[in-house]
């Protein structure tokens, strides 16, 4: 379990609102300064049910690489996922007791991505019941080859995945920093992995700087129309980690060093790659 707010986890508590999840749930936890919040109890089950099966085409062979993902039949919500393995295996473990639609991605592949059992999309999908502790074997894929998943946006992303993420199948750049969702999703999978920026947030480590604006993107997605997206100022010519809010690891962040968030280095401004040039006014930036 971990409490987090916004984007960033806490280890010092400080009063605000804060989430508290496992990997399945979550919920809302308000924190008073100075007042103890008591009582955010969780009752854990050991282990979990798990969903197993093969994958294979139309020739009985197996397809290495797919995702595997569950979804809770009830709300769709999604819950967790795994991959085939050489052998055309899977196993999702860890699911509550419960109901779950199973889905097959493509990824790459030339298959026709589905819904068990043998169902286009969420709602004709056959649901499959978990036990906790108790493993539902034979939920097994035949997939067939043809068609071209539907990108309506044409970011890389299939709406498939969009329809089950954060950003938005109708638009390219959904956080609108300059940079479209299948280029900060990179392995397209609707998750935010480690090493991709957050295609749902404009700023994903925080520092103030944009994502685009930190990798020197100067021209915007032709659907950021809200007028938020900042070009970067040298046209690409330095460039900051947009995962790392203190490139230089100086004490001051990105964003405090590069005033304007413009990410070029403009008059008064130190350095955000040059752990030698630091801000004269500023305090060192400390991370909670």
């Amino acid at each position: 379990m971990e409490i987090w707010q916004g984007e960033k986890n806490e280890s010092n508590i400080k009063a605000g609102n804060y989430h508290t999840h496992d990997v399945y749930f979550e919920s809302r936890v308000t924190v008073i300064a100075e007042q103890t919040t008591e009582n955010i109890d969780f009752q854990l089950v050991l282990g979990g049910g798990e969903i197993t099966g093969a994958i294979t085409n139309t020739s009985g062979n197996p397809i290495r690489d797919l995702r595997v993902v569950c979804y809770e039949a009830a709300s769709g919500r999604f819950i967790s996922n795994g991959w085939t393995q050489v052998d055309g295996t899977y196993s999702v473990r860890g699911l509550p007791s419960g109901s779950y639609k199973v889905y097959v991605a493509r990824y790459y592949t030339p298959y026709i991505p589905e819904y068990y059992d043998d169902a286009p999309d969420l709602g004709s999908a056959t649901p499959v019941a978990v036990t906790n502790g108790l493993t539902t074997a034979g939920i097994n894929f035949v997939l067939e080859t043809g068609g071209v998943e539907a990108d309506s946006d044409n970011d890389g992303l299939p709406d498939a995945i969009e329809n089950g993420s954060c950003t938005d199948p109708n638009d390219a750049d959904t956080d609108d920093d300059g940079i479209i969702d299948g280029d900060e999703d990179e392995n397209q999978n609707g998750f935010v992995d480690p090493n991709e920026t957050d295609p749902c947030n404009i700023d994903s480590d925080g520092d103030g700087i944009q994502d685009g604006t930190e990798l020197g993107v100067v021209t915007g997605h032709s659907t950021d129309t809200g007028g938020g997206f900042i070009p970067d100022a040298d046209g690409g010519a330095t460039t900051t980690d947009p995962l790392e809010p203190d490139s230089d690891d100086d004490g001051f962040s990105d964003g405090v060093e590069d005033k304007n968030l413009n990410g070029q280095i403009d008059p008064g401004e130190s350095d955000p790659n040059n752990a030698m040039s630091r801000p004269t006014s500023a305090m060192p930036w400390i991370p909670l």
